[in-house]
């Protein structure tokens, strides 16, 4: 991914899923098909390019799964490995170059502690009251099964949240994705190895969940974003609404 979006994607992801709940003015129709990809839009300083993120609809158990940072359960804490001990959420609208530090840190709580972040299935008003704009998105010219995806999705729940897959330069300066565990993609901290496949960010569960379920959405070796699952060929958008 582009260094220059790098403090921008960082504090949308982070930040997108947990803004302070707004009452929307219409509640949109559920989707209407198990499966459809739903793509949220928030405004502001921490808007993404594009879709912000991805959630995948269980028609059956009317809820949406998701992988949530769970932001506002670190967004107070202090950052110890600095002397000035700044709170997290105040780490990259100041420009900090601790990144690395940080995203390691995170996803070292969050494989501790779930409320750090983790993969969960929530009410699909956790996006309409939390988001300006959403759209759904069907899968098409796919044998691909839904089913299978909701089973992997489901399957994933109380997984942890992975911080540095989107954003760190693992190998030779790929931002990566993982479907699953155990996977190449590692990082340590405190002299303790992690496997990132084990973790997943919110378009990287919608990836890897119909990856599984028979389709490729995203070919290439780096991360995943929203606005990438969107586009796809096989990603049919055919509802859209404001939220505000």
């Amino acid at each position: 991914m582009k260094k220059v979006l790098l403090v921008l994607a960082i504090a949308g992801m982070f930040i997108t899923p947990m803004m302070p709940a707004t009452k929307a003015k219409v509640i949109p129709p559920n989707p209407q098909n198990n499966g459809d990809i739903i793509f949220a839009e928030i405004e502001g300083w921490a808007d993404f390019p594009s879709w912000d993120h991805t959630a995948i609809w269980d028609k059956n158990k009317v809820k949406i799964l998701e992988a949530d940072p769970h932001f506002e359960n670190w967004s107070d804490n202090r950052a110890w490995w600095r002397p000035d001990h700044p709170t997290l959420g105040s780490i990259y609208p100041n420009g900090d170059t601790n990144y690395k530090i940080l995203l390691k840190y995170l996803t070292y709580k969050s494989y501790h502690d779930r409320s750090w972040g983790k993969v969960e299935e929530d009410s699909i008003t956790d996006i309409f009251y939390n988001y300006s704009k959403c759209a759904y998105g069907k899968l098409r010219w796919t044998s691909a099964d839904p089913d299978e995806a909701i089973r992997f999705a489901r399957d994933k729940i109380n997984r942890p949240f992975d911080y540095v897959s989107p954003w760190y330069q693992i190998w030779g300066g790929i931002y990566s994705k993982q479907q699953d565990y155990p996977s190449n993609d590692k990082f340590f901290w405190n002299g303790t190895q992690y496997d990132l496949g084990k973790g997943y960010y919110c378009s990287e569960l919608t990836w890897a969940a119909w990856k599984w379920a028979g389709i490729n959405l995203d070919k290439d070796g780096y991360a995943v974003w929203p606005g990438e699952l969107a586009r796809n060929i096989h990603v049919k958008i055919y509802a859209t609404y404001d939220l505000t």
